[in-house]
């Protein structure tokens, strides 16, 4: 005994206007899940079939339920053109802004570029006034060493002159006892 899964029947659909094409799909799908789903065979080939057959008849409900959208977008080539003109419209402004943000981040560079410029321009400028500043420090270094090897000279003259003084006056040990701060009375002349 072989059972034939039963196709739902569906009630005739009154012509559906694109002013009333959201009724006429509530009324369609109502329709379909208020009918008694059929016995259901024994087998996997008969499962098979029968899932087949659902789907085929869903799909025909939903042809049936919109037919709206199928002619004009099909049949009318006005809606074409304005779909095609939506689709491209759509593409012209997201390129656009593809367009614009590229033109920002390329100013943007610019703006890094002169920036980066000027800050080693003015670098390259302070690096001049530091290697003047060090060309001054060096000559004012180079006049104080010459001022220091001009005072050692005059110390050496002084402490060889004083040397001979003490050595001329025979007062070493007087000397001496000065320097260690033993101060002795002077000698009478």
């Amino acid at each position: 005994m072989t059972v034939t899964p039963a196709t739902p029947a569906y009630p005739a659909l009154p012509s559906v206007t694109p002013a009333a094409p959201v009724a006429a799909s509530l009324h369609s799908a109502s329709a379909a899940s208020a009918e008694p789903s059929a016995a259901t065979p024994s087998g996997s080939a008969a499962s098979d079939q029968s899932a087949t057959s659902a789907a085929s008849s869903r799909s025909e409900a939903a042809a049936a339920a919109r037919p709206w959208i199928r002619l004009s977008l099909g049949d009318s080539p006005l809606m074409t053109i304005l779909g095609t003109a939506a689709v491209g419209l759509l593409v012209l402004i997201l390129t656009d802004h593809g367009r614009r943000i590229s033109a920002l981040d390329d100013k943007v560079d610019r703006g890094f570029e002169t920036m980066n410029e000027k800050m080693d321009a003015k670098f390259e400028d302070v690096d001049e006034k530091f290697e003047a500043v060090d060309r001054r420090f060096e000559e004012v270094y180079r006049r104080m060493d010459e001022r220091f090897e001009a005072m050692d000279e005059r110390f050496d003259t002084l402490d060889l002159k004083l040397t001979a003084l003490i050595a001329a006056l025979n007062m070493e040990h007087q000397v001496a006892n000065a320097i260690e701060g033993r101060l002795e009375p002077a000698p009478e002349p």
